[in-house]
């Protein structure tokens, strides 16, 4: 893979404008909607300018030339034109094209708009081309706006964007400051004489210090726009070098897949004064969620996470699963926050097997997440056998009451977490507790006998009063993901997965649209019309998992629209138009879910605690399929399934199968 694979059409773009951003990794930063040149909204902890907007003027001859993004008629300054988002910058294209008094004037624009890595700011370069048919003289003007602006401490980047702190001071023409930090604007060259047909560069550079410094800069400005680049380009090496690259006939999955990756690529932070690096925040381009969950990178995600990011993970794991006892985020001071969440205890068990199962996880970390674990669940509110989980905001934020306290998910997930434990014990050789697999058998016994609805062929839930409520929630189907149902329940409850119910033309419904008490429209994240983003492809690799292919391919080419339309993806997402709402987070990394079903789901990737791996791709698949340069356990492995049939080669020698339709088993090293 290249840095370019990764370029997206902004015409295609079908996201809420408050929604384009990009990244450095140290500063984020937004193109004004409609605009060829004009930048809004930086990010770059702990430095805020939420509101800033820079415009351009540009003259000819004296004649002004606005760019103000006008949707009006006739002469109404610069036309955007299209554009390009990338991994590390943002090109935009712009058109003028007007006669005034018999004489033409016509320029042609493109800027890149470009976060800058290793100090905080961004940097807008813009390539002037004169169309006039004459020599004339070019002016540009910047005009910025700072709004409120400050120093937000690192301890203070949660989940919603901050704000300023106060108005600036304008302390000189190109200089500003207000609550502990300073935006200097440097523009170099303001004009230039362009004779026909000939062009110009002119580079603009906003950065954000200490209020009171005074930076120095270089004799050519594009040179703090330079690391950006290289940094991104080390990243996509990177992940080239573990993520295997994909070819198919159908070019929707690869564009799905792609973005996929970039959906992960884009929530990674370096900068150093972080609490760890690389530092994965849950989202972050807009400005909020700066912040690191155990939820989504242990529960959606942890295997695509440990592939690309191998022994990096590390730290992650280990901060995060500190964490999950009393609290659910991080900042990116390290600081905690939140209550704890009710899925934290599976997620850090997630987590930990997958880096266990990559070979990257240690007995040590082990040894830390299992006494995590065990005093996270000690401090749970038994009911029985069962956890009364309380209320909404321990669970799912649905917007109306019913999936709270006794609850089929995250029970089983809680009795797949202790076999999972004595897994890993007997793993590093140690003899596990025969209790946990005994409260393991337990659980699943009472979700069974106390939480199944025969009749309606779904989970009831109990509150703490006893009464009962049905919710149909997506959040069901987790329970056959942690191997709490028998071949019966796991029909009933998969015969809900159809259009009407919790399918939709453009994904899956966080609730069935059949339940006219609990559907909604205005909150897909968990209350329907749509889901979390990592909802969709975690239900396919599910079923994938279960030998559903057909079913799980129903479910994931509902997304693929999302690879066409979406640089990275959302949140959350509609599933009955393709559209993700502009209220939520711009971006989201459990997006990389996608990607980690394509792997692990489609193509059937199973790596075991041992170091062994076993392959069970979907022979079912009607569509050619090439993954290459997958890098797992030491091995090189490419998968390719054509016509029914996989083909599996580990480093350059093909695997033959007895029956090519029967899982395949590689021998640890």
């Amino acid at each position: 893979m290249q840095l370019d694979d990764f370029n997206f059409d902004l015409a295609s773009h079908v996201g809420p404008p408050n929604h384009m951003a990009v990244c450095s990794g140290w500063s984020t930063i937004a193109p004004r909607h409609g605009t060829v040149c004009g930048v809004t909204r930086l990010f770059a902890p702990p430095f805020v300018a939420a509101d800033l907007s820079l415009s351009l003027r540009f003259e000819i001859d004296g004649h002004v030339i606005e760019d103000a993004g006008s949707v009006g008629k006739g002469d109404v300054g610069l036309l955007y034109s299209g554009g390009q988002w990338c991994c590390h910058q943002i090109v935009r294209r712009g058109t003028y094209h007007h006669r005034f008094d018999g004489k033409l004037f016509s320029i042609a624009i493109t800027s890149r708009l470009v976060p800058l890595h290793g100090r905080a700011g961004f940097g807008l370069q813009m390539t002037i081309t004169n169309r006039c048919g004459r020599a004339v003289k070019l002016a540009i003007t910047p005009r910025l706006q700072p709004g409120p602006i400050g120093k937000v401490e690192l301890s203070d980047w949660r989940f919603y964007p901050p704000a300023g702190q106060g108005q600036p001071q304008q302390e000189s023409a190109d200089h500003w400051s207000a609550g502990g930090m300073s935006l200097h604007l440097m523009q170099a060259p303001p004009s230039a004489q362009l004779d026909a047909g000939s062009q110009t560069t002119s580079t603009i550079v906003c950065l954000a210090t200490e209020q009171g410094a005074i930076p120095a800069p270089p004799a050519d400005l594009e040179q703090w726009l330079e690391p950006t680049a290289r940094r991104w380009q080390k990243l996509v090496c990177t992940a080239t070098g573990c993520i295997p690259q994909i070819e198919c006939d159908l070019a929707e999955l690869k564009l799905y897949y792609l973005r996929s990756l970039a959906s992960g690529l884009v929530c990674i932070w370096d900068n150093p004064a972080f609490d760890h690096q690389p530092f994965l925040a849950v989202s972050g381009l807009d400005g909020g969620g700066v912040c690191a969950y155990m939820w989504d990178a242990g529960d959606y995600i942890p295997h695509a996470l440990t592939l690309l990011l191998g022994e990096k993970v590390l730290p992650a794991l280990s901060r995060l699963t500190d964490l999950a006892v009393h609290a659910t985020a991080m900042t990116p001071s390290g600081e905690t926050f939140g209550h704890p969440y009710s899925y934290n205890g599976h997620a850090m068990i997630e987590f930990l097997a997958a880096a266990v199962t990559h070979g990257v996880a240690t007995s040590e970390h082990y040894h830390q997440v299992r006494d995590r674990f065990l005093a996270w669940d000690a401090a749970a509110k038994l009911c029985g056998d069962l956890v009364d989980y309380g209320l909404q905001r321990n669970l799912l934020e649905m917007r109306g009451a019913g999936w709270e306290h006794l609850v089929a998910s995250p029970n089983a997930e809680r009795a797949w977490c202790y076999d999972m434990l004595a897994q890993l014990a007997e793993h590093f050789g140690e003899t596990p507790p025969a209790a946990w697999r005994d409260t393991a058998q337990r659980i699943r016994r009472a979700v069974r006998e106390q939480l199944w609805h025969p009749k309606r062929g779904w989970f009831r839930c109990l509150d703490d009063q006893g009464n009962e409520e049905i919710v149909y929630s997506i959040q069901a189907f987790d329970v056959i993901r942690a191997d709490a149902c028998d071949q019966a329940m796991t029909d009933a409850l998969l015969s809900h997965l159809r259009d009407g119910a919790f399918l939709g033309p453009c994904g899956v419904s966080s609730v069935s649209r059949e339940d006219n008490i609990h559907y909604e429209l205005n909150d897909p994240d968990w209350s329907g019309g749509g889901a979390y983003v990592g909802e969709g492809p975690m239900l396919a690799q599910m079923l994938w998992e279960r030998g559903r292919g057909k079913l799980a391919w129903d479910v994931l080419q509902r997304h693929l629209w999302m690879g066409r339309h979406l640089p990275y993806y959302p949140q959350e997402h509609y599933c009955d138009r393709p559209a993700t709402p502009a209220h939520k987070r711009a971006n989201c990394c459990a997006g990389l879910a996608g990607l980690q079903a394509i792997i692990f789901g489609l193509a059937g990737v199973r790596p075991r605690l041992d170091g062994s791996i076993q392959f069970a791709p979907d022979t079912t698949f009607s569509h050619n399929v090439e993954l290459t340069g997958l890098t797992l356990r030491g091995r090189l492995i490419d998968i390719s399934l054509e016509s029914g049939r996989a083909r599996i080669c580990v480093d350059s020698k093909e695997l033959n199968p007895r029956n090519p339709r029967e899982p395949q088993h590689l021998p640890a090293l």
